[in-house]
């Protein structure tokens, strides 16, 4: 790789890495402190997970770090929002 697609790569590794640990989080904090996940949609976040799944899967066969990177980080934010949702607040 050249300088730029490091630099490219790095950039874009920070935001969303900065994305998923904002974002996602404030969701969950903000589920956890109301006790409940209504109006959140499962449908949303669940299209989501399989969104990351699909570029980790792609960053794997590419061995791309960036995309490993930033795509495990997601999934494992989007995994514990789902977790919230359908196993801990929804009866």
């Amino acid at each position: 790789m050249n300088k730029s697609t490091n630099i490219a790569g790095t950039i874009a590794t920070a935001i969303a890495i900065l994305y998923t640990f904002i974002g996602i989080p404030s969701q969950i904090i903000r589920n956890w402190e109301r006790g409940s996940t209504e109006g959140v949609s499962g449908l949303m976040f669940g299209l989501l997970f399989f969104c990351y799944l699909a570029w980790f899967i792609y960053a794997i066969f590419k061995k791309d770090k960036y995309l490993l990177i930033t795509n495990i980080t997601g999934l494992v934010s989007v995994s514990v929002l789902l977790t919230q949702i359908y196993v801990i607040y929804r009866h």
